[in-house]
């Protein structure tokens, strides 16, 4: 019993290894699957994309209100969240470029956020685009007026 316990555990430690330096904090029983995520957010992935993935996501934390809550688990929660959904879209990009676990908790890390990112696309008034000194940013309001 002890040996089928220790070659258990050492495969999986060699696995982690293999799919892209899986940090310890992912590889515990809290860690989300594949089964844990909305049925086909990882189709179109080989596994070793898909462990480089789910190593990002459980790894990096998110402040969506679950206790201890990752990416990962936020995602599986509320799928529609922006935040979550975003992390999710981008760390799959990344995999499908042949990115490793690190390197994609390092994007995620560093995505924009609603208070970080450039702001939108200017809109056109009249058929023209509109100029810098005509947008009015009110506090709380969607879009520019």
């Amino acid at each position: 019993m002890k040996r089928k316990i220790l070659l258990i555990a050492t495969l999986g430690i060699a696995s982690a290894a293999a799919f892209g330096a899986l940090r310890p904090s992912a590889i515990d029983a809290g860690a989300v699957a594949e089964r844990d995520l909305p049925a086909g957010t990882l189709d179109g992935l080989r596994g070793d994309q898909k462990a480089a993935v789910l190593a990002a996501l459980n790894a990096l934390p998110d402040e969506c209100g679950i206790p201890q809550g990752t990416y990962a688990k936020c995602y599986a929660h509320d799928p529609a969240r922006p935040r979550s959904a975003r992390a999710v879209a981008l760390a799959i990009d990344l995999a499908k470029l042949g990115r490793g676990g690190d390197e994609i908790a390092a994007a995620v890390r560093h995505m924009p956020t609603a208070t970080t990112a450039p702001p939108p696309a200017l809109r056109l008034r009249e058929g023209r685009p509109v100029e810098a000194a005509e947008i009015h940013v009110h506090a709380g309001a969607e879009g520019n007026h």
